[in-house]
């Protein structure tokens, strides 16, 4: 819970803080949204405006830098870097993104119940500008890192305060995308089953990823010269490296300990039963040419019903 480390076993474990007390907060929102939606948006709309004026407001006040600067000197020592502890770790600088996630969220599932669907013209725009949004901030870091700097209040708060709201924007446009039939390949790619597993690595791959990282620095005895090619079989071997790892994690801590969570919610469920003497009995209806559900539809088309969120609808004209 508490983000102002006295001691740090992991350079990640900043998130673990982060993640609760933005949950703790995000609940109540997503419940209020829920039960009184209007009420809900408005509230979730108070905390992302809060969030997006905070860090430029404390990074302009307090001329911060833009960013957390890399340098072997800053990574050294964390606890002792003051742009580590002020810009980022506290939760208060990333709470953007959380509420923009929540924004998507809200709209995915308001957009399923009425039905709303977009033109291929909106699709193409917003995939033109949410590549956008996810590389300009990466693009224009470099800047900060380059001897031709000179540090200026204003255009550090914007930076600070709009970067990650940027990214964050453009991955929610993506994920939006994904539930429409203009998924196209990136629909088929994510909906493949056999990509799911990935899914449930992310977060141990998260855990490993920084040791292998500072193992790969460590083992260096010359200087490294960077150029696409060796930066992009480090990325490579990082990512690699990282899920394998990650999957052996998972294996050890965390499948257990969900089979243990399943065998017990099972046994609760199997003792309730017993104790009110009813089971259920599950009759199979015979399946016949005028139910609309009891045969499979033909064959989809590309991109479009076989997104599960698709909606076919002849008569349906709301469109974003």
């Amino acid at each position: 819970m508490n983000s102002q480390y006295v001691e740090q076993c992991m350079l990640q474990s900043w998130y673990l803080s982060s993640d609760m007390q933005l949950f703790v907060i995000g609940a109540p929102v997503a419940l209020l949204l829920a039960k009184h939606p209007n009420l809900g948006k408005i509230v979730l709309a108070v905390f992302l405006i809060a969030s997006s004026v905070l860090p430029f407001a404390l990074t302009y006040i307090l001329k911060l830098e833009p960013i957390f600067p890399v340098y072997m000197e800053t990574v050294n020592d964390l606890l002792a870097n003051e742009a580590y502890l002020t810009t980022y770790v506290p939760t208060y600088m990333r709470a953007a993104p959380y509420f923009i996630g929540m924004w998507v969220g809200y709209f995915i599932f308001d957009h399923r119940a009425r039905q709303v669907t977009i033109s291929v013209t909106t699709a193409v725009v917003g995939y033109i500008l949410c590549t956008t949004a996810m590389m300009a901030p990466i693009c224009i870091s470099w800047i900060f890192y380059t001897p031709l700097w000179t540090y200026n209040p204003l255009a550090s708060a914007f930076y600070a305060s709009l970067h990650r709201i940027s990214w964050s924007c453009g991955i929610g446009w993506g994920i939006y995308a994904l539930t429409t039939e203009y998924g196209w390949l990136f629909g088929r790619f994510f909906g493949w089953k056999r990509i799911n597993p990935l899914g449930r690595l992310t977060y141990s791959a998260f855990l490993v990823h920084c040791g292998l990282q500072l193992i790969d620095v460590g083992s260096l005895r010359g200087p490294l010269y960077l150029s696409i090619y060796k930066m992009t079989l480090s990325v490579m071997a990082d990512t690699i490296l990282s899920f394998l790892l990650g999957f052996a994690l998972s294996l050890l801590f965390e499948a257990p300990v969900l089979r243990l969570q399943r065998l017990l919610l099972q046994s609760d469920k199997i003792k309730k039963e017993g104790e009110e003497g009813m089971v259920p009995v599950v009759e199979e209806s015979v399946k016949t040419m005028a139910d609309p559900l009891a045969f499979p539809l033909p064959p989809y088309t590309f991109g479009q019903q076989e997104n599960t969120a698709y909606v076919n609808d002849e008569n349906q004209d709301a469109h974003l």
